[in-house]
């Protein structure tokens, strides 16, 4: 039902269509109610507020080559859909949410009934080990034409990336069927597979998003499930205040699936106001479970002193690749080291894989090829992750940089660390790690690939040489306090802390961890108090580049 200003506008739009087969009403096919919901969208008011309700039932939508359902410079929007299934098969996006003010979404699922990964299990493996022929699960039919763009394997008991197993990109040459739900790999090198191995395999990685949001004010999403796509689950793009709260990302209940989103749970870049993600659960994804940025941009030429040549890695995921715009205010850092050389605005732009910046003055005289361009105006966030569970997926839990608050949150089996504060001119992504404070978080398992990665991990890198190389300041900037958190078990350290000026580190619990609890390297101000470690830990500084630590009153914790 469609309803403005309290009156009725169409109430026949849906009618008995949307009451689906899986709903009990056998009137039309869901096919059939997924256009009636299409046409009830087409003829929603602009301005003035509106409210549409989406009835119970199962929607299955067709590729279009367009969003199923797209909301275009729409104000004061609510739509509920609680109860409704939309269904999707292979490339179709499902919501595109673009330059819309108060737009809130509460309840309905999210589906691809054929998924965009395939998984089974390994049943003969060459003498080369360059191919490896796999036994597909009935539920992911194959016809051999299918792209795989990476490898991984799982454990199908727990549902988790195997410990010490294989996680590879664009690593298959070639794929054929070698027979009823069979196929057959070659790969560019061996990888180590073994007889029995269960293997997840993504067909595709990034391009489709669940639920895009793209220059919108006030966008609110709540009581939503989303068990697949084959991006992200909601990505979103110079928004103004965001809300997400109670969203449940999972494989599918029931399904044997061992994967959900084939990459991120939540992607924000260059969202602006408050960003709170709160009250969710996030299992299964094909990366991380929550990563909010602000891209960097590196300058590729200095033109003229008033002109620079710029580009970003970004722009070919986040829902749109324009310039930035003219009026926002710049800060230009070294890529070597994210030293300040100075800041400026902007007086126009052009967008383009190479974005032309034309600036209002002139820009550091220092400045060069390879250095970095922050938009300041578009950095102006409040993250609060509040009371989320995320339980194992195959990358990190959270990536946040400054301006954050992770607080009552649980992190359990992540396959690298379950938080990464992180700057990187490699990966382009910003902005620097300042005014960060992680309270009352439970780490359990995290770090499951077996490599150095903590539990919370700190760091900054640098593009040197075609190298992502670690950046080891002698004047560090930011500041983040890790307080009352629970590490338990975790198969590396609970924090590693990498050129940062203050951290505090204050009545924390460390049980049963890897002898080495805490990593510190040029950290100019650590202050380290009332933690207990139970066996006994140690706090380590390799390269004695830490300065003065302040320590006392910790039990069980040594340097």
């Amino acid at each position: 039902m469609l309803t403005r200003r309290g009156m009725v506008i169409g109430a026949a739009l849906l009618g008995s269509t949307s009451l689906a087969r899986r709903a009990g009403a056998a009137e039309s096919s869901p096919f059939e109610a997924a256009v009636k919901l299409r046409e009830a969208i087409s003829r929603l008011p602009r301005k003035g507020g509106a409210s549409l309700r989406i009835p119970a039932g199962l929607y299955r939508f067709r590729d279009s080559g367009q969003a199923a359902l797209a909301f275009d410079d729409i104000e004061d929007l609510s739509i509920d859909a609680t109860g409704a299934v939309l269904q999707f098969n292979e490339r179709i996006a499902p919501i595109s949410v673009v330059n819309c003010r108060n737009f809130r979404l509460r309840g309905g699922t999210i589906d691809w009934e054929r998924p965009p990964f395939s998984q089974g299990d390994v049943v003969s493996i060459a003498a080369d080990q360059r191919t490896v022929e796999i036994r597909v699960d009935a539920g992911f039919p194959v016809t051999g034409r299918e792209s795989i763009e990476t490898l991984a394997t799982y454990d199908r008991a727990s549902g988790l990336m195997s410990l010490g197993g294989i996680d590879s990109y664009n690593a298959v040459e070639h794929v054929q069927l070698a027979g009823p739900q069979r196929l057959r790999l070659v790969l560019s090198q061996p990888l180590g597979f073994k007889t029995g191995d269960t293997v997840v395999m993504r067909h595709q990685t990034y391009g489709v998003n669940a639920i895009s949001l793209d220059r919108c004010d006030n966008a609110v999403l709540q009581d939503l499930a989303i068990h697949a796509a084959p991006g992200m689950a909601v990505i979103g793009a110079r928004c103004n205040g965001v809300a997400i709260t109670r969203l449940r990302l999972e494989p599918t209940p029931g399904s044997g699936r061992l994967m959900s989103t084939c990459a991120d749970g939540i992607h924000l870049s260059s969202c602006r106001g408050k960003i709170l993600i709160e009250d969710c659960f996030m299992r299964g994804m094909g990366d991380d479970c929550v990563n909010v940025l602000t891209p960097y941009l590196r300058v590729d030429q200095v033109v003229d002193p008033r002109t620079l040549a710029v580009s970003t890695r970004n722009h070919w995921w986040i829902p749109t690749a324009d310039a930035v715009p003219p009026g926002h205010e710049l800060v230009f850092l070294s890529g070597r080291n994210y030293r300040v050389l100075g800041q400026g605005r902007v007086r126009a732009s052009e967008p383009g894989q190479i974005e032309t910046v034309r600036l209002e003055g002139t820009c550091p005289r220092e400045l060069a090829p390879g250095d970095l361009v922050m938009d300041a105006t578009a950095n102006q966030h409040r993250l609060e992750v509040r009371g989320c569970r995320f339980p194992g997926n195959r990358a990190r839990g959270v990536l946040a940089h400054d301006h954050a608050t992770i607080a009552d949150c649980s992190f359990a089996n992540q396959f690298e660390s379950a938080i990464l504060l992180s700057q990187s001119s490699w990966w382009l992504e910003g902005g620097p790690i300042d005014a960060v404070t992680i309270d009352r978080c439970t780490f359990s398992g995290t770090s499951r690939q077996g490599r150095r990665a903590a539990a919370i991990q700190i760091e900054s890198y640098a593009a040197r040489d075609g190298a992502e190389v670690e950046v080891l300041d002698p004047s560090p900037t930011g500041t983040v306090s890790i307080s009352h958190c629970t590490f338990d078990q975790c198969h590396g350290p609970a924090l590693s802390a990498h050129s940062i000026r203050d951290l505090r580190v204050t009545q924390n619990v460390f049980k049963d961890m890897p002898p080495e609890v805490i990593f510190l390297k040029n950290v100019e101000h650590p202050v380290i108090i009332e933690n207990k470690c139970s066996p006994p830990g140690a706090i380590v500084d390799p390269d004695q580049a830490t300065g003065h630590m302040s320590d006392r009153d910790n039990e069980g914790l040594r340097k």
